[in-house]
């Protein structure tokens, strides 16, 4: 019979301690976003110059709200049809 080995600890000294902001924004680019553009979405930042009218199938990041900027709004055929990640 082998016995097994005791595993060695491992220093996190070396490792980055996670950032809330930092993981938020990877979690949006690298899975939110995919699934949106696998669904036929566009992704666009938000431009105050440009109509809402002019938007069709978008994900508009950092859109505007009352209580500041909101990371994700959806908007189809120029009307907003819900807000993600308030």
């Amino acid at each position: 019979m082998r016995l097994r080995k005791k595993p060695r600890a491992v220093s996190t000294k070396s490792m980055p301690h996670p950032s809330p902001t930092i993981s938020e924004y990877i979690t949006r680019k690298e899975i939110i976003d995919s699934k949106l553009r696998t669904a036929g979405w566009k992704i666009s930042r938000f431009d105050p110059d440009r109509p809402l009218t002019a938007y069709d199938r978008c994900a508009i990041e950092e859109f505007p709200t009352e209580s500041g900027t909101g990371r994700l709004r959806l908007v189809r055929r120029g009307e907003q049809i819900n807000n993600l990640l308030p």
